[in-house]
């Protein structure tokens, strides 16, 4: 039984950080199980933090990676629902 592959979005926040920007990806999760990178999530606005906060409240199945060289800026509330990695090695 083949099992069925999981969606696999990227996101830049240096050309999306607003709210708005926010709704949009949102919108593009659509599958319960989907796998969300968003890069440079420091430059995210306070509003798109929010918004984005309460979607992973409500929707816990869905697996977001938040890469950021600025975590500080990052909102601290939604820095609960996330396991922080200092750094990866890639070449490992």
């Amino acid at each position: 039984m083949a099992t069925a592959q999981k969606k696999l979005i990227e996101w830049d926040a240096k050309q999306g950080y607003r709210d708005t920007n926010i709704e949009t990806l949102l919108r593009q999760i659509g599958e319960p199980e989907a796998v969300v990178i968003l890069r440079n999530a420091h430059f995210f606005t306070a509003a798109a933090f929010y918004r984005l906060h309460d979607f992973v409240q409500r929707h816990k199945e869905v697996k977001f990676f938040l890469v950021s060289n600025e975590p500080d800026k990052i909102f601290p509330p939604l820095l609960d629902y996330v396991e922080l990695l200092n750094s990866v090695d890639f070449a490992a």
